[in-house]
């Protein structure tokens, strides 16, 4: 069977439209398939710049310890407030990593 180099899939009319399964060579992934992997796309996208959001946010923090740390009137003890950022930021930075190697 010829390829089809046309934008849309001749098998979008076909009488089995739940599966989407392609037969003339336009689409590579079933419907199925390319579902998941945009969602999983998403997702995943999602997580990261949620993360970086976060490590931002703490980063941010520490800043404006260091910058003024006179300001800061519910923390007596500057160094502990700063460890306690960087652990929040810890853990976003361990879950960018395990994204990064995992998947």
């Amino acid at each position: 069977m010829e390829r089809n180099t046309s934008k849309t899939c001749c098998c979008d009319t076909a009488a089995d439209a739940k599966a989407k399964v392609c037969t003339c060579g336009t689409q590579e992934k079933s419907y199925e398939e390319a579902t998941y992997s945009m969602i999983e796309s998403i997702i995943k996208t999602a997580l990261i710049k949620h993360a970086e959001g976060n490590i931002e946010l703490h980063k941010a923090n520490i800043e404006v310890y260091l910058a003024n740390p006179a300001g800061i009137g519910e923390h007596s003890d500057i160094m502990e407030a700063i460890q306690a950022e960087l652990d929040k930021m810890a853990v976003h930075i361990d879950r960018l990593e395990a994204l990064e190697a995992y998947f």
